[in-house]
């Protein structure tokens, strides 16, 4: 898998979070009265369900936003931008998860990884940038 890969994962997982935003303003702004008048509906019944559904809508948007933000963040950590740019503030208790963001950028960068470079990474420790295998090659030729 390619950083493109990683790309279009993203895009898939917006638009969906996009779609199911779209279907929870709708569905909440729906007005009671229109819904309520339908035959033979009993109106607590209604309300139950109404209620358990919007909330499913916003438990899934939940997850689709830390799923997103831990892609977006191991596409910065394997574009080599510095993590306090990608965030800037972070609370306290919201801190993101090495190991997702790790297990994200290990499936889709062609670069071996190991796990204390994303945890150094999120301490805001630079990262060195790998060395070009021509250079190594010309190095040892010359040595």
């Amino acid at each position: 898998m390619s950083v493109q890969d990683l790309k279009e994962t993203i895009n898939a997982l917006v638009t969906t979070k996009i779609a199911l935003t779209r279907e929870r303003t709708t569905y909440k702004y729906q007005t009671r009265t229109t819904l309520s008048q339908k035959e033979g509906s009993d109106w607590q019944k209604f309300e139950n369900e109404r209620s358990r559904y919007f909330w499913s809508i916003d438990y899934k948007r939940g997850e689709l936003k830390e799923e997103i933000r831990h892609h977006l963040l191991a596409y910065g950590f394997i574009r080599n931008v510095p993590y306090k740019k990608i965030e800037r503030k972070c609370g306290e208790d919201n801190h993101p998860s090495f190991r997702k963001i790790f297990d994200i950028a290990s499936a889709y960068s062609d670069r071996g990884l190991i796990q204390s470079m994303v945890e150094d990474w999120l301490a805001g420790e630079a990262l060195e940038k790998p060395v070009p295998q021509e250079v190594v090659a010309v190095a040892e030729m010359g040595a």
